[in-house]
């Protein structure tokens, strides 16, 4: 928390809901791992050797007005 003073004050995170599974970010996070780390996948420029990379490629749809 930032004051009008500039004073500054720790604040804790509260959960409020768990918006996916454990087991769905697993899942997600290995899909987005291919992308980086498989030979076809688009994301190849990202690996960085000694770190585990994950990450999205391209750019999402919108739908808009019912299509995309």
């Amino acid at each position: 928390m930032l004051f009008r003073s500039g004073a500054r004050r720790a604040v804790a995170p509260k959960a409020v809901r768990q918006a996916i599974t454990p087991e769905t970010a697993a899942t997600i996070t290995t899909i987005m791992e291919q992308v980086v780390q498989d030979p076809g996948g688009t994301g190849g420029k990202a690996k960085v050797d000694g770190y585990q990379v994950a990450g999205k490629t391209g750019t999402a749809s919108k739908v808009v007005d019912g299509h995309y």
